[in-house]
């Protein structure tokens, strides 16, 4: 899997909305919809902090 699927996969898993779990991590839904959809690349901490926050809930 890769990084979106693995994303979508635990934000679902636990329950998530894009809106939810952006006002969590302090970004933007759009931003967070761009990452999900690939328009926008993830920085490599952005990547961590996402599957690290999914990781808890």
């Amino acid at each position: 899997m890769d990084f979106i699927e693995v994303l979508k996969t635990k934000r679902n898993a636990c329950g998530y909305s894009q809106s939810r779990l952006a006002k969590e991590l302090h970004i933007s839904r759009q931003n967070l919809n761009e990452i999900e959809n690939g328009k926008t690349r993830a920085s490599k901490e952005m990547k961590h902090t996402l599957l690290h926050y999914l990781d808890y809930c």
